[in-house]
């Protein structure tokens, strides 16, 4: 079995497919069908997710619940004023070029939405 590493840029330009995202990543989460599943969110996802609506913040629980998300990009999400929400739903605020690379550096399968 691989490693997988769902990537999430997708925000507020496109709000159904962030969701879709979302659960997708939850799906595959919990599918057994990788040995691991990890999240990135980078760039416009993270303000969707630090303004996100009840439905989104529960599946985002879940995910975080699950130790399936890694991080977030702190400078986006200083950028777009959204750390404290992303902190406050669980979520770790790391470099994104270091947190890409280590998983890079491990043959993480990579899925980029």
């Amino acid at each position: 079995m691989k490693d997988l590493l769902l990537i999430i840029t997708t925000g507020n330009e496109n709000p159904e497919m962030a969701r879709f995202a979302l659960t997708g990543a939850l799906r595959q989460a919990k599918s057994g069908r990788y040995n691991n599943v990890k999240v990135l969110f980078y760039g416009p996802s993270e303000k969707f997710i630090g303004n996100s609506d009840e439905s989104t913040e529960n599946t985002l629980k879940e995910l975080v619940s699950l130790n399936t998300v890694d991080s977030a990009c702190i400078a986006i999400a200083k950028f777009y004023g959204v750390e404290k929400k992303l902190t406050d739903m669980g979520i770790e605020l790391a470099p994104f070029g270091e947190r890409l690379a280590s998983y890079i550096e491990k043959e993480f399968q990579v899925i980029t939405f």
